[in-house]
This record gives C-alpha cells, structure tokens and sequence, in this order.
C-alpha cells in the first residue's frame, strides 16, 4: 500500500531537479528512482517492526502528511504545484521506456524471487518469527526491499511527470496505491504474471472510462 508513498516522491524529486535544476529527464529518472528509493526506504525503516494492517496504516498516512505540508509550507510549488517541466523528446521514446522499464522490472524481479535472497523475503513474508530464529536480521531484508520496491515506484511516479509536464499534490493521491492492489486482485495473486495481467486490464480500462467521461462532458 505504499505506491503512493513512492510514486509521489519520485514525482516530486524528478520535477525539482528538473525544474529548479534545469536537468534533462535522461539525468533525472534515474536519480529519482535511485534516490527515491532511499528516501523511501528510510522513512519507512523506522516502522518495519510493524505487521500487517499497522504498518499498511503508517503507508497510507505517510501521503496525506507530506501533501499537507508542502499545502501549508508552500515549498515546491505549493498547492498549485510546478507547471511546463520539461518533456520526453517524443511519446513514441516514453512508451518504449515504460515498456522496456516494465519487462526489465518484471525479469529482474522473477530472478530475484528464485535466489536465495528471494526465498528469505518469501520466508519473512510468510513466517518472519521463524527466521529471525534462524539468525537472519529481517528488518534489513525488510529495508531492502522497501529501496526496491521504492525505487520501481519512483521511476514510474518520474515517468508520470515528465510525461504530463506537470508536478503536483495528486502525485500522492491514494488512487495510486489502491490500484496496483485492485490489479493483483483482478489478476491473480502468487505471481507476477497475474499482476502484471491486472494491470494491462485495469489500467487501459480506466483511462479509457476517463476518456469517455470526458466527452461526455465537453
């Protein structure tokens, strides 16, 4: 539940550097996802020790609190947000990128989970008293995959700001991480076949009832 979390900080460090720094999307993506990630990581290390619907809480708070502080502080743009950012050189490049940047997350991703790394995460997922009992520290292996899963969140949030030219609070809209979550369920949990089949449906679906309540408007 934490997507939004990372989708906004990636958001916002891509627009800032982009904006206040004047570098390119080529510099700013992968330092927004590098960077995002550790961001992320770090706000969340303090609650790792937290399970289940506690640590989802924390997650979804974590939004609202930093869009009311840049609403009351009106830092990077305030409630307006940041306008005229600078653009992918054509929409034929941002689509391959989303594309290449989602098979390569998926192939990474399918490597890890076989690794023994992988197992450890499934095994903390699954019983993390256990292997605490076998020595492991899974509040590191936690953080790690909270850089992650933060880092692929803040590309994607990076990705979205270069693309709509814009830097916002609605990078932190919750719709962000309720979607991936309505995505799994349409799809399938246990793999990330399913996953990644919900979100070819769900997302299409959506712009394209967007679109529709748009003309229906105009």
């Amino acid at each position: 539940l934490g997507q939004s979390l990372f989708f906004g900080v990636g958001a916002y460090l891509a627009g800032a550097m982009n904006h206040y720094l004047h570098w390119p999307p080529a510099i700013t993506l992968p330092l927004a996802s590098v960077f995002g990630g550790v961001i992320c990581a770090a706000l969340l290390s303090t609650v790792v020790r937290l399970r289940g619907v506690y640590f989802a809480m924390v997650t979804l708070m974590l939004p609202i609190l930093i869009m009311k502080s840049i609403e009351t502080t009106g830092i990077l743009g305030g409630s307006h947000g940041i306008a005229s950012l600078s653009p992918f050189p054509n929409d034929t490049l941002a689509t391959y990128l989303a594309v290449i940047g989602f098979l390569v997350c998926l192939f990474v991703f399918r490597r890890i989970i076989n690794s023994d790394y992988g197992l450890v995460l499934m095994a903390i997922k699954d019983d993390d008293r256990a292997v605490m009992s076998g020595g492991i520290n899974i509040y590191w292996r936690k953080t790690q995959a909270l850089f992650i899963s933060g880092a692929v969140g803040s590309f994607a949030g990076a990705m979205m700001t270069h693309h709509y030219q814009f830097l916002g609070m609605s990078a932190f809209a919750l719709d962000y991480s309720i979607l991936p979550v309505a995505a799994v369920a349409l799809g399938g949990q246990g793999s990330f076949a399913g996953a990644a089949l919900g979100s070819l449906i769900l997302v299409p679906l959506s712009e394209a009832l967007r679109a529709l309540g748009g003309l229906r408007i105009a």
